[in-house]
């Protein structure tokens, strides 16, 4: 009986003062590398040369080479579709793709990977 109330009165001054310092700053970054590793942001300056695929839940707007006539573009969902606006000096374009759909704008081809009423998976490629 003595034994365990020695090991009780152990444990609860440990949790009355708390683990060593060292171990809950070791705890805290595990913690925040995996929650950031979880999330799915999308990597715009991969898409710079025209190559890439991302994940859209809101309108974003990112650089891609002026080799495409075009120095930044757009991509929003609308429904079950994808608009993609190209801006460029004293040059624009766009267009509308549906589920399954391609479209090309100067040389870089679209393609709607997936689709739904949350998000859109859409991949970019030059066309050569």
């Amino acid at each position: 009986m003595r034994r365990k109330a020695t090991t009780l009165l152990a444990l609860l001054a440990f949790l009355a003062v708390g683990a060593p310092a060292h171990a809950a700053q070791q705890a805290q970054p595990r913690t925040i590398a995996a929650a950031v590793e979880g999330a799915q942001a999308p990597k715009f300056r991969e898409c710079f040369d025209g190559r890439c695929t991302i994940t859209v839940r809101k309108p974003v707007s990112f650089r891609i080479s002026e080799r495409f006539g075009f120095t930044r573009l757009t991509v929003s969902r609308h429904g079950l579709s994808v608009r993609v606006k190209a801006k460029g000096p004293g040059v624009s374009g766009g267009a509308s793709i549906t589920k399954g759909g391609v479209s090309v704008l100067n040389g870089i081809s679209i393609r709607i990977v997936s689709i739904s009423r949350s998000k859109a998976t859409v991949r970019f490629a030059p066309v050569n």
